[in-house]
């Protein structure tokens, strides 16, 4: 994300690059996710799609949410502010900040109000990128779409609100019309993720609506809890017994959005079960506006 060294006016020309470049990668994005050969035969992404489609879509996260941080100041981007000059901004020569801080300082500094849902679908794409760049592709298909699918929601909104009023007429046409694009792969992809729970609400789903909640992974009412364990039904995850006391903290953290830190009181031990499971604000698909104690390995509430 490099000014031209000839600019005389940093934020005329932080506009268009770096908005341009994001928008490549959400239109990548949504061509991996909606690929035809698949698509045609009713299969899904495989997994270079899927691969290319978690590291372009957190590109574009980036370098969009950046773009809005450099038109407040240049130094904003640095990994540390204090530090760091405007010679090493023009020539590239710097560390930037992550997205959690990138977000952070929108919201402080900017005033740029991310909202919950975003944040935590944000949070939840970095971890997936960055589990692939180490430990390989491990996500289902529909896992992907559904999480790709609720960041480019949010980046679509983003660079309509935040960005396209610093673009020139010309460019800011530009993007709207690569926005029409992108946005019709985002209903596309929705479509394939609805039709995935409209096949299971016909189902399986209806007979377990007791026992199940909100996938932490997929973000879907397919998460069942029984005698067989934790599973998605959608994204297809099934927990091993080794995961089982990881599931509550994970579920706090990625479907309710508290910090890690803030878990430890959630989490209590199973009276039924006698395992650490148990915790409370647990919401399940037959009383999706109440709050429960809800067991992640027994499935049992109160």
């Amino acid at each position: 994300m490099t000014p031209s060294k000839n600019s005389t006016n940093l934020r005329p020309e932080m506009h268009f690059p770096p908005v341009q470049n994001g928008m490549d990668y959400l239109q990548s994005v949504v061509t991996h996710l909606t690929w035809r050969p698949y698509r045609a035969r009713k299969a899904n992404p495989g997994p270079e799609q899927l691969k290319y489609a978690v590291l372009h879509l957190q590109a574009a996260a980036e370098v969009l949410l950046k773009a809005r941080l450099l038109h407040e100041h240049w130094s904003l981007v640095f990994q540390d502010p204090g530090k760091e000059n405007r010679k090493k901004f023009e020539e590239g020569d710097f560390t930037s900040c992550g997205l959690r801080e990138t977000v952070k300082r929108l919201s402080d500094i900017a005033g740029v109000d991310i909202g919950e849902a975003a944040r935590r679908a944000l949070e939840d794409l970095a971890a997936s990128r960055n589990a692939l760049q180490h430990y390989g592709l491990t996500d289902s298909a529909a896992a992907v779409e559904a999480r790709a699918a609720s960041v480019l929601d949010f980046l679509l909104a983003f660079v309509e609100g935040q960005l396209l009023p610093q673009l020139s007429e010309a460019d800011a046409a530009d993007v709207l019309f690569e926005l029409s694009i992108v946005a019709e792969g985002v209903t596309e992809i929705k479509q394939f993720v609805k039709a995935r729970m409209d096949r299971l609400s016909r189902k399986e789903l209806k007979r377990f609506k007791n026992q199940t909640v909100k996938c932490p992974s997929c973000k879907q009412w397919a998460l069942v809890v029984d005698s067989d364990g934790p599973r998605c039904l959608v994204c297809m995850y099934k927990w091993e017994s080794w995961e089982w006391e990881d599931l509550p903290g994970y579920y706090k953290r990625s479907v309710q959005g508290l910090r890690t830190e803030e878990i430890g009181d959630h989490v209590m031990t199973c009276p039924r079960c006698n395992m650490r499971t148990l915790t409370s604000g647990v919401s399940v698909a037959c009383a999706p506006e109440k709050h429960f104690q809800f067991c992640f390995h027994c499935g049992s509430r109160a």
